[in-house]
C-alpha cells in the first residue's frame, strides 16, 4: 500500500468533503457504522491514477442484515459488489504490528456492497465527496475462528439470478490482503483525524467485477471459508 495516496490533493479535496457530509448527517441523527475501501482494484486505480484505495464511510442504517431483501427502486445505475467485512473489537492502531491488528479484530465475513455508480464523471474529488457511489452494505453471517491466509487464497463465486457470472480463485486478487488493508484505512483515517473503532466494521473493496442490478432479482457470493450469502431484490 501507498503511504502517501491520502496526500494527493483531489484525495485531500473530496475527503475533508466527505468527511463534512459525514459529521452533517451524523448531527442529524444518523451514527457511523464503519469504513468501506473503494477504487482499489487495478483497473480503477489505473483510471484515477492512484496506488491504493480511497476510503468512504458506512452508516450505521445502511448496514443490512442477511435474509433481507433490498430496495433498489430509487437508484440510477444499481450495481453490487462482492466483498469482504472486518469486524473490530476494539480501536485499531495505525502502526501496530500485525500481530496486535490480529487482536483487535471480532470477526470476518462475507458483504454484498450496493452501489449506485455514477458513470458520467471520471473527477475522483467529486466522487470521493459522494461516498464512493455507496448506498447500502448486506453483511453476511460472522466468522469469529478466521484465518487471513486460508480466506485470501479461496476461490469466491459470484451469482445472478441464480446462474454463476464469476469464479474468482483467489479472494485477494483484486483487492490485496486483508491486514495490510486494514492497516492501510487506519493510517489513511489518522490523516484525516479519525480512526476504525471499537464496534464498527470495514469493508475491504470488490474481490470481482461488480454486477449491474439493472435486469437483476438476486445476488448470492460464496468466499471459501466464510458462510455464504444471498440477496433478493425489490423495484
Amino acid at each position: 500500500m501507498d503511504a502517501h495516496v491520502w496526500k494527493d490533493p483531489r484525495i485531500v479535496a473530496g475527503t475533508n468533503r466527505l468527511l463534512m457530509k459525514l459529521d452533517e448527517v451524523k448531527n442529524g441523527g444518523s451514527q457511523l457504522g464503519g469504513w468501506k475501501l473503494g477504487l482499489g482494484a487495478p483497473a480503477a486505480r489505473n483510471k484515477f491514477q492512484i496506488t491504493a484505495p480511497v476510503v468512504g464511510y458506512l452508516l450505521q442504517e445502511n448496514l443490512v442484515r442477511p435474509d433481507t431483501s433490498v430496495d433498489i427502486s430509487g437508484l440510477v445505475n444499481p450495481m453490487a459488489e462482492a466483498e469482504i467485512a472486518v469486524y473490530f473489537r476494539s480501536e485499531v492502531h495505525p502502526d501496530c504490528s500485525h500481530e496486535d491488528l490480529i487482536q483487535s479484530i471480532e470477526a470476518i465475513g462475507s458483504a454484498i456492497e450496493i452501489v449506485d455508480v455514477d458513470a458520467s464523471t471520471d473527477n475522483l474529488e467529486a466522487i470521493l465527496a459522494k461516498n464512493i457511489y455507496q448506498r447500502r452494505v448486506v453483511l453476511g453471517p460472522l466468522v469469529s475462528n478466521w484465518n487471513a491466509a486460508n480466506v485470501e487464497q479461496s476461490p469466491a463465486t459470484v451469482w445472478l439470478n441464480d446462474v454463476p457470472v464469476h469464479e474468482v480463485p483467489d479472494s485477494a486478487a483484486l483487492t490485496g490482503r486483508v491486514l495490510d488493508n486494514i492497516q492501510h484505512t487506519a493510517r489513511y483515517l489518522r490523516a484525516f483525524n479519525r480512526i476504525i473503532g471499537a464496534g464498527q466494521v470495514l469493508i475491504l473493496g470488490a474481490i470481482a467485477p461488480p454486477l449491474s442490478l439493472r435486469d437483476a432479482r438476486t445476488v448470492r457470493i460464496s468466499v471459501g471459508g466464510l458462510a455464504p450469502l444471498g440477496i433478493e431484490l425489490q423495484r
